[in-house]
């Protein structure tokens, strides 16, 4: 695909790539792209209870950061679609957190309404395979 050239004083500095430079102007004559960081924000989330109708609900997707595992207390999984993605980090020292998935749902086709205990300071995706069924990928606590 050939590029024009773009008159002056039209999108500048925004979608060309520069054709010649001049002192104090740009003229550019092809898509420019800026690499820019994304960044998602991070719902901080209280664990609680310790079973799956008293754990804390996760009201959002993204990631979210946990706060107050003890091993006993536990946060729960949305009702989501299908691609619903969800990235958990427990922010315990040392303690284990109960993760449950919704209602009727279950974690890596295990059984359904049970928790999975997670590793205190390490990263788990969950990730929603078709409403019902959430494929986690996390470290066992033992």
């Amino acid at each position: 695909m050939a590029y024009s050239k773009v008159p002056q004083n039209s999108q500048v500095g925004a979608t060309q790539i520069p054709e010649q430079i001049m002192a104090g102007s740009y003229i550019f004559a092809g898509p420019v792209k800026f690499n820019m960081a994304q960044t998602e924000s991070v719902l901080t989330v209280a664990a609680a209870g310790t079973s799956q109708a008293t754990a804390a609900p996760i009201g959002a997707y993204g990631s979210v950061n946990v706060t107050g595992a003890d091993a006993t207390a536990g946060v729960i999984l949305p009702k989501s679609p299908a691609g619903t993605s969800i990235t958990i980090y427990s922010a315990a020292a040392t303690n284990v957190l109960k993760v449950y998935p919704h209602v009727g749902g279950d974690i890596n086709d295990g059984t359904p309404n049970a928790a999975v205990s997670i590793t205190a300071r390490t990263p788990s995706k969950f990730t929603n395979i078709d409403g019902t069924t959430w494929a986690g990928g996390f470290v066992a606590a033992i």
